[in-house]
């Protein structure tokens, strides 16, 4: 005997024990992966769309945040660089209390004229909690003379008269 007939043929990919169960599930995966991508593929909308006036865009933004009291004077390379544009300290938030993060059960009554009553609130134990609070996206009080004045972060409003606040 030769030493090439003692050395058995080394087995091919196709010989291999279980290839074609392998090749199958291979396929099926593949199969399975393409109609995901299809599938979520299928819930955008391609839409064609005019040029966009970079200038534009950026005026209208600042205009609309201008309305929010932020400087509308920033320059588009400014609000470009730093992703925002820098509001001058008004005297109003100087003025109003904040509310500490560390203590959201806290109810803080913010200075305002005589016959309006502010306080800050946290929004899960009194707003969302209440009747007169609307589904969202609203996000109002339907409770006549009452008012959300603004969200003054993720878990607290600014409400203006609200009967569910206790002085």
């Amino acid at each position: 005997m030769t030493e090439d007939s003692e050395k058995e043929p080394a087995p091919t990919d196709d010989a291999a024990p279980l290839d074609e169960l392998a090749r199958e599930v291979r396929e099926r995966n593949a199969n399975r992966e393409n109609e995901r991508a299809s599938e979520r593929e299928a819930v955008f909308e391609q839409v064609d769309v005019d040029t966009i006036d970079r200038e534009r865009l950026w005026e209208d933004l600042l205009t609309d945040s201008a309305d929010n009291d932020v400087d509308a004077t920033a320059s588009v390379g400014q609000v470009e660089q730093t992703g925002r544009a820098e509001t001058p300290p008004s005297a109003d938030a100087e003025a109003a209390p904040s509310v500490d993060s560390e203590t959201p059960s806290m109810v803080e009554e913010v200075e305002s004229p005589s016959d309006v009553t502010e306080h800050v609130v946290p929004k899960r134990e009194y707003c969302q909690r209440c009747p007169h609070f609307s589904a969202p996206p609203d996000a109002t009080c339907t409770h006549d003379g009452t008012d959300i004045v603004e969200v003054v972060s993720v878990g607290e409003f600014r409400v203006r008269n609200c009967p569910m606040v206790d002085d």
